[in-house]
This record gives structure tokens, sequence and C-alpha cells, in this order.
């Protein structure tokens, strides 16, 4: 599943789960594993139902077997949430992702790079729900841990400053958003020198942001920019090179 290739490793995780369960009678941390196992698979192959399902049977071993705060709990919630995201069904993610971000800061005092990534999820749930001045502090907070944990040029820390911007474009900010995209993209060019496929993206972000404000004259050389670098990264009808 790991390699990409879930559809080989859907009966593996089955037989594993299979085996765990025969092994163990009732609750135990391998078959909540297994459980879990089995979930990514179903949703790296679409099959989102079912994939939620055994993410909720993971999810509630654990919490049987650890009680209170404990990492397997944290992660089982993270995941129960991602699959209600990518369901369509963000107030239930939300609900997840809040009780995630909550038992993140109970279980890594100060920072920590798992809590960045909880903040980050409640940041974003929020922001897709329509609810940007929530998100807006929670993407802040996550950027200035992202910062302090990992110094000046880290994908994490361009990561946060888009998903910052991101929010500010969506509150009608954009001479504030565009800073941040140009300090974005000027850190994954020092991160990945020549082609890649961040720093893409991170011209069609500034792109974008310049021709919103009506400065079409500035963004279209970033746009072209990054179609070059698209086309030279992946030949032929990639679907990376249609956004462009």
């Amino acid at each position: 599943n790991s390699l990409g290739r879930p559809a080989e490793a859907l009966p593996k995780s089955q037989a594993a789960l299979a085996m765990f369960q025969r092994l163990h009678q009732g609750d135990d941390p391998e078959v909540a594993e297994g459980l879990n196992n089995l979930a990514s698979c179903q949703a790296n192959l679409g099959q989102s139902a079912a994939a939620l399902s055994n993410y909720e049977a993971s999810l509630a071993m654990r919490q049987r077997i650890h009680q209170g705060d404990y990492p397997d709990v944290l992660t089982g919630l993270e995941n129960v949430a991602t699959c209600l995201d990518t369901m369509g069904r963000g107030t239930e993610a939300l609900t997840n992702y809040q009780a995630a971000l909550a038992m993140s800061r109970r279980i890594y005092k100060g920072d920590h790079p798992y809590l960045a990534i909880s903040l980050n999820n409640v940041a974003a749930c929020l922001q897709g729900l329509g609810r940007a001045p929530e998100a807006l502090p929670k993407y802040e907070e996550t950027l200035a841990m992202r910062q302090r944990l990992y110094g000046s040029d880290h994908p994490y820390v361009a990561n946060g400053l888009n998903n910052l911007a991101s929010c500010l474009e969506a509150l009608g900010r954009r001479a504030e958003a565009r800073p941040k995209l140009e300090e974005a993209l000027a850190m994954y060019q020092r991160i990945y020198p020549g082609d890649h496929p961040s720093v893409a993206g991170a011209l069609d972000n500034v792109g974008g942001c310049l021709d919103a404000m009506g400065n079409s004259a500035d963004a279209l050389p970033r746009f072209e920019a990054a179609l070059a670098m698209r086309q030279r990264l992946f030949h032929g009808g990639h679907p990376q090179v249609a956004p462009s």
C-alpha cells in the first residue's frame, strides 16, 4: 500500500487481519492495526464506505484498549476524520479533527510535529466548511510552530505559508496573501533547485493571486513558467500539465 499499489495490498491486508483475529480473541493492538491497514487500502482504492467502517472499528478498539489519551487513539481519530472529509461529511470530520487536536495538546506539551499536523487539519476542515475566519488563527499557529520546529527553509514551513495565504485569499485579503505566496515560492526554489512539482505549484499560486488582484501582466510569466516546468517534469497527457 505504501508503494502506491493498494489493489495488490488489499488481499494481503485482509489475510493479515483474519490471522490477527484468529490469534487474538477480542480486543488487541494487532487486530486494531490490521483493521486500520485494511481501511487504508480501501480508502486508497476509493472504497470510502468500507474504509470508514474499518477505521471506526479500529478506533473503537483502540479506545477500549488504551483508556484516555494515547497516540494510537489520536491516529485513529485523524484517520476517521480524513475519511469523513473525503466523503464530503465535513461537519462530522471537524468533530473528530477537533477531538484529535485536543488530544494532541494533552499528549504533546509544547511544539511537536504531530500537534502542527492536527492544527493544520482543523484549519483546513474549517476553511472547507466556509469558516475561514475561524481557520485563520489555526493556520497562523501551525505556521509559527513549524517555523520553530524546522527553522527557515523546510517543505512544511513552505506548506504552512501557502495554507495561510490561501485562507487570506478566501477572506479577500490578497494583498496580505501575496508576500506569503512569494515567500513560499522562494523557499521551494531554495529547497528544490531546478524543476519540482512544488515549485510549479507555487508559481501557479503566485500567478493566481496576481491575476485575482488585476495584475494579469505580472501573472502571465508565472503561469508560463509553471506550465513549462510541468511539461519538462511530466511527459505526454499527464494530469499535472492540465492545471497550467
